[in-house]
This record gives structure tokens, sequence and C-alpha cells, in this order.
């Protein structure tokens, strides 16, 4: 065994050239792998950062508990960073559709919501007098606030469920503060104030007199069980329990929940899957190519070895010995560049986007915050080198096959193989350089497919995570509690549809969606006000008739065909969400698709179930059974035609300000309505996910880059093993123009296929990634930007990757061309 290390040292000394390309495709996918499994792990970080951020630094909030649950809560083993939260009552902003929750200050608490903790102006309130209110809310009021100021409160104390009115009353603060504004509390239609501690005692009567109870689970495992024991312990209902769904979602936790959707980590690490075969296997192609180019040029050799009496076992030994000393060489370089670079990335994002939106005080601060699981980074170091050692050996193993089984006789006559040539119709060639360049792909399919395919999988990888990168940001699942840029709302009297023309008149509106809204309770379904025969399992659900327009009716269920549509608009169809189960005792009404339901004797069937809550800003989902028809059904089923809300689309968004006085005239000339600008709570959405943008971005150019590497070393392989080649067809004549064109069209058709192929399979494979995400499957727009790029960029990179070999194969004389041993 001795001999033949020898001999394999001496082959990669001879072929310099070989020798560096595989070490360089080795080294592209370590380093992949490497910055695949600290990115992934980083990219989580972040959207967890995210996370909590938006909704709060915890995973269950317990409802209305006394002092002595409250205690107990407090000394059960496993849960951290206990927040209590005593609410003085709820007060209507007028004319804005916004509630303001007042609640008492906790230091735990407040550093579990990180948009409440951050004072503008003076400091949070100390004494039940006090209270601290962001700033833009004091707008909404109408006050021109300084800090020392007085400021009456008319607010509403009531319980989650039972029969006890709400307890109303007045109070007068002293401000204490000015907070930062929350924009994103316009979503839900709630921003919140903060009290001094002692406020609920002194102002509510005992039977109101209950707090919140925030916590986190340290140990994740069983959650569910875990919550549940707690509440059975502390005599916790149902009703009382609610999840932080959007931070467990991001942590892959199942709780059972309506918005559970356990699969925020297991996404993640199916789409590190999804990247990593994807390139592995271009840079495993790369090594294929080069080393059975390698393996032709030495066929001659291994023949005479085999002649000589060398058995297949011994040529296996020496491909594999030669990729494993490679190997040897490359995979600690690739780990070292790929830690290099993903901490590059990283610190990168971490220091262009503001720290506080991720609770840091700082760029260090919020990098050590990303980092903390760091420690686990070494398992996925350990193993992308392992998965590029055995890449490398199956990419090798194919080449060490075909040296072990060719025949002594073949390979010294030097012919490994029959020429076969089909009898083809003459026709007319337009242009012979291209014609050649065609004849190139065809006369050697095996090297065409390669080389294709390495082309196709680093396209496929750029579209795949162009078109997912969206997917990775958590504030998606707020975006969905609100439409457009504007809305004007009105649920008393309701607003002219007149008021929709008016808009359109705008010209920076892109278009305007609307909804019709009557809600029934069971007592005026009694009455006679509505007949239905749905059947309610819950006395205290309602019916909510909706209705909305063609645009809005499409994004609530987007698989609607043409015939639907054409249903939905003649009455026969409705979609439906069904009530929130909140009580074990009750069975809550479940309808199902295809379900047929009456109302005022027409019968719809039930097309869809959506997830999705259709209400009016400012009001919040009042749990029942939705019946969602189209605007006209509506107007027949209610006797009513007046839009209860409006929602603006603008097609500027960096210029709002005419479209706003537009919206704001509307409104005042629709008395009782009101309207909401969401500009400032989509650039608090945006900047929550700046950095994990800018993360996933530097991710993405990363591996465009590895694509562009392994374009270029598989084209200059190709070019360079065919110097004989091109000395003989510079001996027959060919000037260096039509050399260039010959071998220009060649890697044209290579980039031009490839991207075609490779576009496809990069929206195909987008599809199921955001699957894996998400948990829904369903079809998503052609990601055409990301395809015109990453296609353009293939052409372009395998041109210029053919321009340079063959300027320097230009240079040699025709006769050392054709002389030449690679």
């Amino acid at each position: 065994m001795r001999s033949y290390l020898s001999l394999v040292f001496k082959e990669i000394r001879k072929q310099k050239l070989t020798t560096f390309l595989i070490v360089v495709a080795i080294i592209m996918s370590t380093a992949m792998t490497t910055v695949i499994g600290q990115s992934i792990g980083i990219m989580k970080n972040l959207m967890l950062e995210q996370a909590r951020s938006l909704n709060g630094d915890r995973y269950v909030t317990f409802h209305e508990l006394d002092e002595q649950q409250i205690e107990h809560l407090k000394n059960i083993d496993g849960i951290s960073q206990v927040g209590v939260v005593k609410t003085p009552g709820v007060m209507n902003i007028k004319d804005t559709g916004i509630s303001m929750i007042v609640r008492e200050h906790d230091t735990v608490s407040i550093k579990n919501y990180p948009n409440l903790s951050k004072v503008k102006r003076g400091r949070f309130p100390e004494t039940p007098g006090e209270i601290a209110i962001d700033e833009n809310t004091l707008k909404l009021m109408g006050i021109n606030p300084d800090i020392g100021d007085k400021i009456p409160l008319d607010l509403s104390a009531s319980l989650l469920k039972g029969t006890e009115p709400p307890f109303n009353f007045s109070s007068e603060y002293t401000l204490s503060g000015i907070l930062e504004s929350d924009y994103l509390g316009y979503v839900s239609g709630i921003v919140t104030a903060i009290a001094g501690p002692g406020t609920v005692n002194n102002l509510l009567p005992a039977k109101y007199n209950f707090a919140s109870v925030d916590f986190r689970v340290d140990n994740l495992r069983d959650f569910q069980s875990k919550i549940n024991s707690m509440a059975t312990d502390l005599g916790v209902k149902e009703h009382q329990i609610q999840y932080n769904w959007i931070y467990l979602n991001a942590l892959g936790v199942d709780y059972g929940g309506t918005d559970s959707e356990a699969d925020g980590a297991t996404g993640i690490a199916v789409i590190a899957v999804f990247i990593g075969i994807l390139v592995l296997l271009a840079a495993g192609l790369v090594i294929y190519n080069i080393l059975k180019i390698s393996i032709v040029k030495k066929i001659k050799e291994y023949g005479i070895l085999k002649a000589i009496g060398a058995e297949p076992n011994q040529l296996y030994k020496i491909v594999i010995a030669q990729i494993l000393l490679l190997c040897a060489i490359a995979i600690p370089i690739g780990a070292a560049v790929g830690v290099l670079s993903a901490n590059t990335i990283t610190s990168a994002a971490t220091s262009m986007i503001n720290p506080e939106v991720f609770l840091a005080n700082s760029s260090e601060h919020l990098s050590g915050l990303i980092h903390e699981n760091a420690k686990g980074y070494f398992v996925p170091l350990l193993l992308g080198a392992g998965i590029s050692l055995v890449f490398s050996l199956l990419a090798a193993l194919p080449s060490a096959v075909y040296a072990a089984k060719v025949s002594p006789k073949i390979a010294l006559s030097g012919v490994p193989q029959a020429i076969k040539r089909k009898i083809s119709k003459s026709r007319k060639i337009t242009s012979i350089e291209r014609h050649l360049a065609w004849l190139n792909l065809k006369r050697n399919r095996g090297r065409t497919i390669i080389t294709i395919l390495s082309l196709f999988m680093s396209i496929t990888v750029f579209v795949a995570l162009n078109s997912f990168s969206s997917n990775l940001d958590i504030s998606n699942a707020i975006k969905e509690f609100k439409m457009g840029d504007f809305s004007i709302s009105n649920e008393t009297v309701g607003i002219k549809k007149e008021a929709i023309q008016e808009l359109l008149q705008n010209n920076n509106v892109e278009r305007v969606s609307f909804v019709k809204y009557s809600m029934y309770t069971q007592k005026q379904i009694e009455q006679g006000e509505v007949t239905t025969d749905i059947s309610y399992g819950n006395p205290s659900e309602t019916l909510k008739i909706i209705g909305i327009d063609e645009q809005y009716l499409k994004e609530l269920y987007p698989d609607i065909t043409a015939n639907q549509l054409a249903d939905f608009k003649s009455g026969k169809l409705a979609i439906i969400k069904n009530p929130m189960s909140i009580s074990s005792e009750l069975k809550s009404t479940i309808l199902n698709q295809g379900d047929i339901l009456r109302i005022n004797d027409r019968e719809l069937k039930v097309q869809a179930i959506t997830g999705k809550s259709v209400s009016i800003q400012g009001t919040g989902w009042v749990n029942g059974v939705d019946v969602i028809v189209y605007d006209s059904i509506y107007d027949e089923l209610t006797g009513k035609n007046a839009l209860k809300q409006i929602n603006v689309y603008a097609k500027d968004k960096s210029n709002l300000e005419d479209l706003q006085s537009t919206v704001e005239q509307v409104s005042i000339d629709n008395p009782g309505s009101r309207w909401l600008s969401y500009s400032e709570t989509d650039r608090q959405m945006q900047e929550s996910f700046s950095q994990t943008k800018i993360l996933a971005w530097g991710f993405i150019l990363f591996v465009t880059l590895i694509g562009a590497l392994n374009i270029i070393n598989t084209t200059y392989t190709n070019i360079h093993t065919r110097i004989n080649e091109i000395g003989m067809q510079r001996a027959i004549g060919m000037d260096n123009k039509s050399l260039y064109k010959v071998f220009l069209w060649e890697g044209a058709y290579y980039g031009i296929l490839a991207a075609i192929f490779g576009s496809m399979a990069g929206y195909i494979i987008s599809l199921f990634m955001s699957s894996a995400a998400t948990g829904q499957m369903g079809l998503s727009s052609v990601p055409i930007i990301p395809i015109l790029a990453g296609s353009t960029f293939s052409v372009a990179v395998c041109l210029v990757a053919t321009v340079i070999p063959l300027r320097k194969i230009r240079a040699m004389s025709i006769v050392e061309s054709i002389d030449i041993i690679s």
C-alpha cells in the first residue's frame, strides 16, 4: 500500500491544476455546509428575538389570578420571568377605534414587553397617582403633553366571563413619563399605558381585583402537559390561559392552541437540509466532473497498471486515497472559511440596525444574544466536515469504478469507447461557430450534463433562497391582521359606498377593499332579527354576516376558480370562520367544508373554512360563527348596504401625505367615521425584520459566490482539458475570433439550459421550503426577478469563465497546444 500512496503523491504533484480545482471544490462545499450550520442557528435566534420584540418575552399568561394563586405560581419549579400584570381598566379613545389598556408598573413584566419599556421623556410611574403614556396615543387623545400634566381618564374594568357588569369609573393621573410610540398596537386596536404600583388596590372593588401573570417554562419538553398540570393545580380554567403564539410558533412548540403551528424549528431544520443537499450536490458534481476528466486523461496509465497485474481494488485505493488526501487538506480550510464567513455576515447584520429593536443595549449585546447558543454550533461544524467528506468520496466513486473496470486493451489503444455517428439530414448552417458549439455539447453528453447540472444547482439554490427569505419574517403573522395602508371605519351608521369612488380619484390609490358587517347575538336570533338553522353549542357565540368585495374574497380564498367566483356572486357559496373553543364544559359550534346552512331562507354551501378573522378595526374579533359572503349577497341577507370599513392601498408608500388628506376628508364626510394610518406600523414591523433580512441576504450572496466559483471551476476544467482539440482547430485555420465565438456559444448554451431548468427547480423547491416553514402547501407567485437575476448572473459568469482560459490558450503556439500533456 505504501507504493500506491507514493503513486498518489506523484499524481497529485504532477496534476497541479486538477489537484487545485478539486481542492477548491471541497473547500467550497465544506465552507457552505459550515455556513449553513452557523447561519441557520443564528437566523433562528434572530427570529426568536423578533418574536420577543413583537409580542413579549413570555410563553404563557394566566389571567384573573388572585394573590394566593399568584404566590403559588411563583413557587412552582421550572418557570421563570414571572411578571405580574394588574389592570385598572380600559379606555376607548374617541373617534380612533383604539382602546388604551392601563396596567400597573411591574419591573419583570415591563422587561417582558420591549415595546413598553422605552421611555422617551421622564420616567416610569412610581406611585398610584402617576402614569406613563406613549407619545402618539397622547396625540390621539388630543393632549399636548408635558411631564407633570394632570390627565383625566374614564376607565372600565370587566371580567373575562360572568354576569357582572363592567365597573366604570373616572380618575386623574400625573404624567410621569412619555413612552416611545408603539404603532404595532394599531393592528389589534389596543395600546398600553403604565400606571404606578398600587393603582388597582386604590381604585377597584375586590371582585375586580385580579391580576394576569406572564411566565416562561424553562424546559419546553412536554410543554402542554406542564401547562395543563399548572392550570389544574391553580384552578385556572381554559379561558384564562393565553399563549404567546408568535413566540411559541417560532420556537416550534406544539401548545395545542388554535394558532399552534409547531413548525418554526422544524421548518428551519428542513430548510437547512434542502439547502445543504443542493450545495453538496453542486460541489459533488464539480468533483465528479474533474475526477472523471482526470481519469479519462490517464486511462493509458491505468491500463498499464492493470496489464502488469494491478487488481481492481488496488485501482480503487489509488483514486480513493487521492480524494482522502485532498480532503485532509481542503476540509479544515473550508471549515475555517465557513466560520469566518458566518461571523462576518452576522457582524455586518448586527452593526447595521438599531439593536434596541431586539431588546439589546448595543450591537455587542445583540451579537451576544444571537450567539447565546454558540456552543451548539460545534456539532454543525463537525457534521458539515463529515458530510463534505462523504459527498467527496461519493463523487469520486464513479470515477474509481470507471478506472477499475476499464479494459487494458482498450486503455492502451487510446480508444476508451466506440464512436457512433448518427446520420442526420443536411441543413443550412447559418453560424458555423454556433453549430460547432452545439456539436460539442452533443459529442460528450456526459460532460455536458454534468456541467449543466453544476450550473443548475447554483441557480436553484439562488432562486429558492430568494423566494423563501420573506418566510423568515415573524411579523408576517401580525401583518395578516391589518389590510392596506389606511383604514376608514364606522361600526354605527356605516360609510356611504360613494366614498370608494372619491378615494379612487386620488392618483396614489392602487386599490380599495371594503367590509360590510352585521353581528347577531343568539337572543337577537330568537327574536327573529335573522333566521338560521345553525345549531349553536355555546350560548355566548354570535352569528356574523360579513360582505366583502371580489379582491378581498380572492385574498381570503386564493384557490378560487372562475366558476366558484360566479357561485359566490350568485349567493350559492360562503366562507366560514368557526368560533374558538373557550370552554371545555361547552362544545363550540363547528361547520365543515361542504356543509349546507340556511340564513333568511337562502341556502349556502360552505366552500372553505378560513383561519383569518375579518373584523372592524378597533373592535376586535367577537367569538362566533363568521359567514363571509359576496358584497351584494350581504345586502340581500341583512337588508343593509352600508360599508363598515374601507381599506386603502397606496401605490407609492413613500409619499402618503396627499392620500392621507383624502382619507381624512372621506372620514369627515361620513359622520361617525374614524381613520387610521398604518405607515408607522409597517415601519416598526419592517425594522423588526431588518437584521434577519440582512443576514439572509448575506447568506444568499455567499451561496451565489460559491455558485459562481463552481461555474468557473467546471467551465475552466472543460476548456483546459480540450487544449489539444483547440490546437487542432487553430491548425486547420480557425482564427481567434471564431474560436472565441465557438466557446462563447457553448458557454451560453450551458448557462441558458441551466437557467431554464434551475429556475423551475428553484421555484418548486421554494414551495416545499415554504410548506415546511408554514405548514401549508400552496402555489405562490413566480419569483420573476430572482429568476432573471440568477439566470443572467449564471450566463454572464459562464461567459467570463470561458474567456479567461481561452486568452491563455490563445497565447500558446499551435504546436505546443497539440503536443501539450496536461
